[in-house]
């Protein structure tokens, strides 16, 4: 039974005292969320995918439904959750009758399923269907979208790589500079859409896209390995696309994250490039692997690479590997792109890449995209490159900061900024 002076104290706490607690909890301090996942490399992956919505890479919707129910750290659940709304996403796409919107729905559910497959095991079997249905979706919502393309392979070494040419139908297409693109350590040809193909074709510009060896079908199908001699490749998609079509005016290259490394030392070694654009900038690989060790690390890490302590190298990075989903990524991917088998044979794998010869013989106008808290590479990459292109044409520097949001690894999440940027170096130094 509650009596009148009681009734009394409730009515004051529930018309008062608790909203007053609510407001002081909730209201003053409360702030939206800037993170997907505690851990980096999860939240990086998934904003990697939110940032291809632009161009029809994913929904907002979609991508949270997928991570709510994503453990941290938690690889079973992040292959489970985005294959399911990649397969989900699929099915609907196919019970449209509307071509626009079947075509969009297969273009998010191939990014869905690139997704999915990133964490596994080079070995795990799962790869291949991922990997299958990813690169058959893509090709289906082209056709379906009216984007016309072209894919062709290119003879390289015994072998072959893979390219595709997407021509602009601009009326001024043909005096404009040809955007040639490919990626890095971890992209596909088919991901090379939202980050460049979709922009260039919107501003008029024909694009052509490869992967290289240690890329997408290349280390998947010819399983060739990455070479640090990328002018090899790209000197090889180059003359094969000239063997097929008419020379334009001007190529530009652009390489997208490890590829920031990359496209700077083809262009050094092939004076075709007119332009290159390392996005990011990226100077010295090896050095990644530092940067991605806890500071307090750092110092002893190194210690026993340069003594060759091996063994004791190996264990400390195979317990690393268990602790840090960004480590046991970067090793497997490692192995199996770069072809070496122990843990710690990855500092001698990545040592070949690096610009501290060949960014002296750029002589292509430069630009270098950075964002300010890259969670791969301190700043001294960005300085070495700015003082070491001694010879360049011109040299570009573009930096993103965290207060418009492009502070993440290769400017992820602002890349309409980014293209805005972008295609207009690309029009101040190849006007029309």
């Amino acid at each position: 039974m509650i009596t009148k002076k009681g009734g009394l104290v409730w009515s004051i706490l529930g018309v008062v005292v608790i909203p007053l607690i609510g407001f002081l909890i909730f209201a003053p301090n409360s702030k939206g969320i800037d993170r997907y996942f505690e851990d980096q490399h999860f939240h990086y992956e998934t904003i990697r995918v939110v940032a291809h919505a632009p161009y029809g890479g994913a929904d907002i919707g979609e991508v949270f439904a997928v991570i709510r129910n994503i453990r941290e750290g938690d690889l079973e659940d992040w292959y489970r959750e985005w294959y399911r709304m990649a397969a989900m996403v699929e099915a609907k796409a196919r019970a449209y009758q509307d071509p626009i919107g079947k075509g969009q729905g297969l273009m998010r559910s191939q990014n869905y399923y690139r997704n999915a497959e990133f964490y596994l095991d080079p070995e795990d079997e799962r790869r291949k269907d991922t990997f299958t249905r990813s690169a058959q979706n893509f090709r289906e919502a082209l056709q379906l979208l009216s984007v016309e393309y072209e894919e062709f392979d290119v003879p390289y070494e015994n072998s072959e790589l893979r390219a595709i040419y997407y021509p602009s139908n601009h009326p001024q297409s043909n005096s404009r500079p040809l955007v040639i693109a490919h990626g890095g350590y971890d992209s596909t040809l088919e991901e090379l859409y939202f980050w460049i193909v979709a922009p260039a074709l919107e501003r008029g510009y024909s694009v052509l896209t490869f992967s290289g060896p240690g890329q997408g079908s290349v280390i998947r199908k010819q399983g060739l390995t990455f070479t640090p001699e990328w002018e090899k490749p790209t000197g090889a998609v180059i003359d094969a696309f000239l063997h097929k079509y008419s020379k334009p005016p001007n190529m530009v290259l652009m390489g997208l994250s490890m590829g920031g490394l990359l496209a700077p030392r083809a262009a050094a070694y092939d004076e075709r490039i007119d332009g290159v654009i390392a996005f990011d900038a990226m100077y010295d690989f090896q050095s990644t692997l530092f940067y991605g060790i806890p500071e307090f690390q750092r110092g002893i890490v190194r210690w026993l690479y340069e003594n060759e302590f091996e063994s004791v190298l190996g264990m400390i990075l195979a317990l690393r590997a268990r602790l840090d989903v960004g480590t046991r990524w970067g090793l497997q991917n490692g192995q199996w792109t770069l072809g070496f088998e122990k843990p710690e044979e990855i500092f001698d794998a990545f040592a070949p890449y690096h610009l501290r010869e060949a960014a002296g013989e750029v002589r292509a106008d430069v630009l270098l995209l950075w964002g300010e808290d890259d969670h791969f590479m301190d700043t001294k990459q960005l300085s070495d490159m700015q003082t070491s292109l001694v010879n360049a044409r011109s040299v570009t520097t573009k930096t993103y900061n965290m207060e418009e949001g492009g502070h993440e690894h290769c400017q992820t999440g602002i890349l309409s900024s980014v293209h805005a940027d972008m295609f207009g170096w690309i029009a101040e130094k190849f006007p029309d």
